[in-house]
């Protein structure tokens, strides 16, 4: 068994997870046969640790990296870097290394903070003035993150526009 180091890069969209489902598979081969031939897998949180990562788990005989709890980009970290272990019955050894790049999907919405704006304007203030501004903002990253605002219809909501984007 060769005892060189190879980097494996896998991107995971974040969601809620069935526990066991599949991540990544590596392999590992070994020129002996019988026990000597037969390999082990354990997986390790970081490249300096030997304690297991909390979200994922290896199968022994097989090595494939399931999630083992939900994930969730905005709560646990955006990249696991994970190392695998493969040991044959002899004792040797070799290892890799698995960069799990964790991909956010959209399962926030948008919150408004203040929940609740009040404001008040004159009788004489001019079509195009800002009367007030609202801010929202939404805890998912990149396109999901961007948070676009639009005026419910209702009595009075001709009289009124709000900027998209702003």
């Amino acid at each position: 068994m060769s005892g060189q180091k190879v980097l494996k890069r896998r991107t995971h969209k974040e969601r809620r997870k069935v526990k066991g489902e599949l991540s990544q598979k590596v392999t590992a081969s070994d020129a002996d046969s019988g026990l000597y031939g037969f390999i082990e897998y354990s997986l390790y949180d970081g490249f300096l640790s030997y304690e297991a990562p909390q979200a994922f788990r290896i199968d022994p005989h097989d090595g494939r990296i399931c999630v083992s709890q939900d994930i969730d980009r905005e709560r646990d970290p955006a990249t696991y870097d994970l190392l695998v272990k493969a040991k044959d019955g002899g004792g040797l050894s070799a290892q890799a290394f698995v960069r799990v790049d964790l991909e956010d999907v959209n399962d926030n919405h948008p919150v408004f903070n203040p929940s609740t704006y009040v404001t008040s304007i004159s009788g004489e203030t001019q079509p195009g003035n800002e009367i007030i501004n609202v801010l929202a903002t939404d805890r998912d990253s990149g396109i999901y993150g961007t948070v676009a605002y639009e005026l419910i219809p209702g009595d009075v909501s001709s009289l009124f526009t709000i900027d998209s984007t702003t």
